[in-house]
């Protein structure tokens, strides 16, 4: 059984059609919307639907069909129900009313496709951009700013002094200072040879090339040669102060 509650209506307000149909029972078709009809279900009361009319006149008469538990078809009519206009037929403000918001509205493909494509097009810049950065040359790092020579041999001849104090011999110590200021005067004069030269080419280099110097090697080597051939037994204090001075540090300072 269909009842419409309430009936008549007017215009602008809306009734409900309810049919009574057998619990589990499956809608196939309601009441159909049209130009003058607003329809929409009820989903909280399954065979309630909320309508609303568009136009005064005389409704009803639509075939509503379920399906029962049993797997029977039922079928039955919308009774006859009638929409009272709010408006006499002279007054002309009937005509400026607005459909109600529940009347369907076009779905924006036009605005969601171009959407779409703007995605597509910033998608595609940014993929291009990465590219390019992916592939584009890195330049290679500048190189390091190049250590004095006189800093790198005066951080060895520290180093040198420790290992005197942990108990390295004084011979080695020799042999060891005079690698360090050979490869100190090879830096400074650009002399490939220097660690292989020995103590009188040595000082023909300093002499044509740093004549301030000879004298502090000169030092330098009387009393690094008894330590390194003569098996003397003094220490090495008195021969690293005479290397630091070939480096051009005066006696008591550091590198």
């Amino acid at each position: 059984m269909i009842s419409l509650s309430p009936n008549p209506v007017k215009l602008g307000d809306t009734t409900r059609l309810s049919w009574h149909l057998p619990p589990g029972s499956r809608i196939l078709s309601g009441p159909q919307p049209d130009d003058s009809l607003a329809v929409q279900a009820d989903t909280s009361h399954p065979g309630q639907w909320l309508l609303q009319p568009l136009a005064p006149g005389e409704r009803g008469g639509d075939t509503l069909h379920a399906l029962s538990p049993a797997g029977d078809t039922l079928r039955d009519v919308v009774p006859a129900w009638r929409v009272a206009s709010t408006f006499t037929t002279s007054d002309s403000s009937q005509a400026t009313l607005i459909a109600p918001r529940d009347r369907e509205v076009p779905f924006p493909w036009t605005e969601i496709g171009l959407g779409f494509v703007l995605l597509g097009l910033v998608a595609l810049g940014a993929w291009s951009w990465l590219r390019f950065r992916a592939t584009r040359p890195v330049p290679p790092p500048p190189p390091p700013p190049a250590v004095p020579p006189e800093l790198v041999a005066g951080g060895a001849l520290d180093a040198l002094e420790e290992a005197c104090r942990a108990g390295l011999p004084p011979r080695e110590a020799a042999f060891r200072a005079g690698i360090i200021l050979r490869e100190f005067h090879g830096a400074k004069l650009s002399w490939p040879n220097a660690c292989d030269s020995t103590s009188a080419e040595w000082r023909a280099q300093v002499g044509r090339n740093l004549p301030e110097a000879s004298r502090a090697l000169e030092r330098f080597l009387s009393c690094a040669d008894p330590l390194r051939y003569a098996d003397s037994t003094s220490d090495a204090a008195e021969m690293l102060q005479a290397a630091r001075e070939v480096l051009g540090i005066p006696p008591g300072g550091s590198a």
